[in-house]
């Protein structure tokens, strides 16, 4: 791991490939565990399944958190020695996504101006299976600079499962497209959630329509298509910004997933504190 190219890719594209970063046991061990907890579990969300605040929800990729190696390539591409882990991860099954930058709906993760040099929060990508047909992450390298989400230089980041995706949460982004049936069932499913929020608390569905997913589900079995799953979680730089994303990122999370809790499970917290990282929220002693 060279962490001064690293570093260096973060400052000027905003992001870099860290290729066969974990091992074929760990690779597995997330998919099975994602797998067993979207059974029964997570949001209907863009066509597929979410669930965020997965780091308290779901404490089974605790390891992956606050592995000594995860650790040091926050390290490296936050250029801080003693970043901070934002609480922030998200896991995902199956989901499709558009354009969009990770700093909130107008960029309300920060309290002032993100597009600065002192703004130096840092998400890992970890998708579990292979991803060498475009349909991974795409980027547009370099608009972590800009308050633009303009897609013309955008770029495919091809992925085998093993590798991670180290990249500034301003950067413009998606994940796998989806086709013109997958598009057409999207919009169906925005407006069952829209009618769904009008019904009484004790009628409203979780999310979108169960049934518009169930179409979804099959139209990927007509074309073979396996089940994908991948997890994202931030570090930061140990400042203001970094601290503002974190406590606004996990407030959205607590109040749109009704979700109040903010206590991590098992050993997450002090694996972490135990290398140096500093952990929001931070306790007082």
């Amino acid at each position: 791991m060279d962490r001064a190219q690293i570093r260096q890719d973060i400052v000027e594209q905003g992001f870099c490939v860290l290729p066969r970063f974990l091992t074929t046991d760990e690779v597995e061990r997330l998919r099975l565990t994602l797998a067993r907890f979207f059974e029964r579990n997570g949001r209907i969300y863009n066509l597929g399944k979410s669930q965020p605040n997965a780091a308290m929800v779901c404490p089974d990729i605790g390891f992956l958190i606050s592995s000594p190696k995860v650790v040091e390539a926050f390290r490296a591409a936050t250029g801080d020695d003693n970043p901070v882990f934002t609480g922030h991860c998200d896991i995902h099954q199956d989901m499709i996504s558009d354009w969009h930058k990770d700093t909130g709906h107008g960029h309300g993760y920060f309290a002032e101006d993100c597009f600065t040099d002192g703004c130096n929060v840092i998400k890992m990508g970890v998708y579990l299976q292979d991803h060498v047909d475009g349909n991974g992450l795409s980027v547009v390298p370099g608009s972590h600079l800009a308050d633009d989400l303009g897609n013309d230089n955008a770029v495919a980041i091809p992925s085998q499962a093993g590798d991670v995706i180290l990249f500034d949460v301003r950067i413009t982004h998606r994940g796998r497209p989806g086709d013109g049936v997958e598009k057409s069932l999207q919009k169906a499913s925005r407006i069952g959630a829209r009618i769904g929020k009008s019904l009484p608390a004790a009628l409203r569905p979780s999310g979108e329509p169960a049934s518009i997913l169930a179409l979804k589900t099959g139209y990927d079995r007509l074309r073979g298509i396996a089940s994908r799953h991948s997890v994202f979680f931030t570090f930061g730089a140990d400042n203001r910004f970094t601290a503002q994303f974190a406590e606004r990122n996990m407030a959205r999370q607590q109040r749109q997933w009704a979700d109040r809790s903010n206590a991590y499970p098992g050993t997450l917290r002090p694996d972490l504190e135990g290398q140096g990282v500093h952990v929001y929220p931070r306790q007082i002693d």
